[in-house]
């Protein structure tokens, strides 16, 4: 599922993103979840997997702000025959009160501009905090 998504950003996203055969080697799959911050949350019917959402937390300090503990969405999936099924709400949601349990303060994410499905579907748990501009060179 990962992979899918990879490959679905180099394809409109092709400056930035790498189109890969392989997303994970397993010796990088166990390293990850050596990382007690990093979450995979796996929807599954039937014993199948049909959507995972990949969160991280991480604790933000600096001088110039303060203390903000969050989850970030690396990335979340619905396999194409159970999309507008309510799994990927379902994967946001079980999200949302992981990120309560850790107590954190925010859940935040970065959406491409040509992916409107995605924007038009967080719209509905988000608010834009911010825009990330870009000029090619």
């Amino acid at each position: 599922m990962l992979l899918k998504l990879q490959n679905y950003h180099s394809e409109n996203v092709p400056t930035i993103y790498k189109k890969l055969d392989i997303f994970f080697t397993f010796d990088e799959y166990l390293e990850i979840l050596k990382d007690k911050n990093i979450y995979f949350l796996l929807a599954t019917l039937d014993n199948e997997a049909i959507g995972l959402i990949w969160l991280s937390f991480n604790e933000k300090l600096s001088k110039y702000e303060y203390l903000r503990k969050q989850i970030w969405i690396e990335g979340i999936y619905v396999k194409t025959k159970y999309r507008r099924k309510g799994i990927a709400q379902k994967l946001v949601n079980e999200a949302i009160n992981k990120a309560k349990f850790l107590n954190a303060q925010s859940i935040e994410l970065m959406i491409w501009d040509f992916n409107e499905t995605s924007k038009k579907f967080f719209e509905n748990y988000f608010k834009i905090r911010s825009l990330i501009l870009t000029k090619e060179l």
